[in-house]
């Protein structure tokens, strides 16, 4: 690549959020030069969902995808939600604004590489395989002048408006948090962990469009958190759990949760007909409406997961990501600039987040009085009470001093270890590259091991992280080419001192079919 190149409009990042803010941007301007760069090898390597998508807005955007899109889309045909004990199940109700009347199952992957197609037909460069390492400023940081990538020329990409949509945890939305202070008038933001899988089972057993969400089992009075499972495709189901990051335990392990989920007697037969062929790990927002960040800034925008458009009620962000996008891409072409962040909050995607607001908040107060609390604000109130409950702290404070608990084994049939599902997952890096940074060492040792006794080797679901001797002293070892990019790491470790950073040559996971 040149040492520098100029665009009109510049996204970062090919996932939903990104290429609709370029499909609308050509959409309204033809002539305008518009340019997304996505750090995987290929458009949507790297993205991980359920996933259920409410396609009403694909329908606004391109309303000719059911005739030309190539990605399977399962309509949903019956969907439960339920309670676990160890040994049963417990049909729950569900309130109607939270149910997935009209939406499918999908993989993520495979709308984006739609996405993208459609794009390119509008006039929009798709630059892959160039992870964006800075942001470029004018001078004392005053505005966004474009990003530097990692090619080998470091090269400068500029642009009038930079769109970051990096996803949850961005690494340069981060950066924008903090230089313009977008989070001034709201809440830092909360995450929870997402471990997936995709299994190939018994057709007999499959039963296309079939969803399930669940709470309780295995999990106790916290943390928050639950499971899904979906019948995609035949003879395709996915299955996966997410755990808040906001618990308590330094030896808990969100990947150890799937992995017993699955032996729940509800579905244990599932996955003892079938083979898991897929695997992948992705950070969550959970922050919600408390947690809305401004979304314009000098020189660019944040927009879809890097700002966090979750709704936790309907465990969708897809849709949300994608609508906000659009208002942000308009925005940026809007000769009169109204107020976006009022804008954002009055749209649908506003009202669906405002309603949820109080649903992960009130499981600060423990699983069984969250679920009454819940109930009470969702079924009473519609999600409109004349109450706002506030987050709990931060994740990464949460931890408490290390504890011994009984080992877990995995049966190797339905159940793994986290080496043989990161092989299912087709991740690769650069040799000798680590993307991962340890600013303090001893930090790693004094807090995180004696303290905490090395929380990082249980939250992590790629076994990036453990401790072995080296010249006889312990010592955090770091397996960076196991890394799913899930971004656990920056968020849990309790000094903050372990930091994600892009990696080199287009490295990651490989999720496209996920």
């Amino acid at each position: 690549m040149t040492d520098s190149l100029s665009f009109d409009s510049l996204i970062v990042g090919a996932g939903p959020a990104g290429l609709s803010a370029a499909i609308r941007l050509a959409q309204l301007n033809p002539e305008r030069r518009i340019a997304v760069l996505e750090k995987g090898a290929q458009v949507g390597s790297h993205l991980l969902s359920g996933a259920l998508f409410d396609p009403s807005l694909l329908d606004v955007l391109l309303p000719h995808w059911q005739k030309a899109a190539g990605f399977p889309f399962t309509p949903i045909k019956h969907e439960r939600f339920v309670y676990l004990s160890k040994n049963h199940s417990l049909p729950l109700p569900t309130p109607k604004h939270l149910s997935h009347d009209g939406c499918g199952i999908i993989s993520i992957g495979q709308l984006c590489q739609y996405l993208a197609k459609e794009a390119e037909s509008l006039g929009v460069s798709i630059i892959t395989g160039f992870a964006a390492t800075a942001l470029l400023w004018e001078d004392n940081k005053t505005k966004v002048l474009g990003v530097q990538i990692n090619d080998e020329a470091n090269s400068s990409i500029f642009s009038s408006h930079t769109f970051l949509a990096e996803g949850c945890r961005g690494y340069l939305s981060e950066q924008a948090i903090a230089a313009f202070s977008l989070r001034e008038e709201c809440d830092t933001q909360r995450y929870g962990l997402g471990v997936k899988e995709k299994w190939r089972v018994d057709p007999s057993l499959h039963h296309a469009g079939q969803v399930t969400h669940s709470l309780g089992w295995p999990l106790q009075s916290s943390p928050f958190g639950g499971g899904f499972l979906y019948h995609a495709e035949a003879p395709y189901i996915v299955v996966g759990f997410v755990s808040s990051l906001n618990y308590t335990d330094p030896q808990f392990s969100p990947f150890e949760q799937l992995q017993r989920y699955k032996a729940h007697p509800s579905h244990k037969a599932l996955f003892e007909s079938g083979q898991c062929v897929g695997y992948g790990a992705r950070a969550i927002n959970q922050g919600g409406w408390q947690s809305i960040p401004r979304c314009d800034f000098p020189g660019g925008y944040l927009i879809g997961c890097s700002a966090g458009f979750v709704d936790s009620g309907k465990l969708q962000g897809i849709h949300h990501a994608m609508q906000t996008a659009i208002l942000c891409a308009e925005h940026s072409l809007a000769n009169n600039k109204r107020n976006l962040s009022k804008h954002i909050k009055q749209s649908p995607t506003g009202e669906a987040l405002y309603r949820s607001r109080n649903i992960k908040p009130s499981y600060r107060f423990g699983n069984y009085l969250g679920l009454l609390i819940t109930g009470i604000d969702q079924w009473l109130f519609r999600g409109k009470a004349p109450w706002t409950l506030t987050l709990p702290p931060p994740d990464h404070t949460r931890l408490r001093k290390k504890k011994i608990t009984k080992p877990w084994k995995a049966d190797q049939v339905i159940s793994f270890d986290r080496l043989t599902q990161v092989s299912l997952s087709n991740t690769h890096h650069a040799k000798g590259s680590s993307h991962l940074q340890v600013d303090n060492r001893e930090l790693t040792l004094n807090v995180n091991l004696v303290q905490f006794g090395g929380p990082e080797q249980h939250y992590c679901p790629a076994h990036v992280y453990e401790y072995v001797e080296k010249e006889g002293k312990p010592w955090l070892q770091i397996n960076a080419e196991n890394c799913l990019h899930c971004k656990a790491c920056s968020i849990k470790d309790p000094m903050q001192n372990i930091y994600w950073t892009p990696p080199n040559k287009e490295g990651g996971p490989n999720y496209i079919d996920m």
